[in-house]
This record gives C-alpha cells, structure tokens and sequence, in this order.
C-alpha cells in the first residue's frame, strides 16, 4: 500500500479514499463473516494479529485478509 500526497489546493473537489489498516473486532468478525467468539478464538490461536490501544482491540486487516486467503476452496454445497 502507498501514500499517495494531494495537493488540495490545486484540486479543492479531490476526494481521497483511506483504507483502514486496523478493524475493531465487531467489524473484523463482519469483514471474515464469523461472530465475535470465533474472532476472539482466531486471534488466541494466532491466525490473526491484534494490536492493542488502551481498552480497544484491533485487527490488522492484513492478517484478515491472508487469513481468507488460506482457507479452501467451497466445493458444492457442502456444511
């Protein structure tokens, strides 16, 4: 990921788009779809980093989405 500088004064209308690096743990679990628990069983289990900010957890999105990444294939309609 890149920073990319603006020059706001040249181009007052230009719009600049922000990825979080971060998701506290209600939105981390909505970003994978799994609940709370299993977000907090992923991160105990290491799978996901977690940084901590006084009371706050968060996620880095960069271990939610290596996380996606590993997972298999669906095949079909299988539970």
């Amino acid at each position: 990921m890149s920073a990319h500088i603006l020059d706001i004064e040249a181009n007052p209308a230009a719009v600049v788009k922000l990825q979080p690096r971060v998701l506290r743990k209600r939105e981390a679990a909505k970003y994978i779809g799994c609940g709370r628990s299993k977000l907090d069983m992923l991160i105990a289990e290491g799978k996901l980093e977690a940084k901590r900010a006084g009371v706050l957890v968060l996620v880095t999105v960069a271990s939610l989405d290596v996380y996606l990444d590993s997972l298999p294939n669906a095949r079909g309609h299988e539970r």
